[in-house]
């Protein structure tokens, strides 16, 4: 079981975009060569969601246009804009034609 959730993780977390139920409901069935029902897959995204709910883990998963996708949590949200920031200062010390 779980070999089965670390394998959606990799999923939903290589996904560029949201990624479905029935999406990984396939892939689950063609890497473990079983097959899997819609209530199992949404146990496993239950279990998922349950373990980032976890202070120590700075992503949660989330349900975006009909699919889940990792996302950062909004308890870190001061720290990504602590890093677009220092970002931004080190666009802007480039030279212009770096840019």
């Amino acid at each position: 079981m779980k070999d089965i959730e670390q394998y959606i993780e990799a999923l939903i977390f290589v996904s560029e975009q949201s990624i479905r139920a029935e999406e990984i409901q396939y892939c689950l069935q063609a890497a473990f060569e079983q097959d899997f029902t819609g209530e199992e897959i949404e146990v496993h995204l239950q279990n998922i969601a349950q373990k980032y709910q976890d202070e120590r883990f700075a992503i949660e998963l989330a349900k975006i246009s009909n699919g889940y996708q990792s996302l950062a949590c909004y308890r870190h949200n001061g720290r990504k804009r602590n890093l677009a920031r220092l970002r931004w200062k080190h666009w802007l010390l480039l030279p212009t034609n770096s840019r």
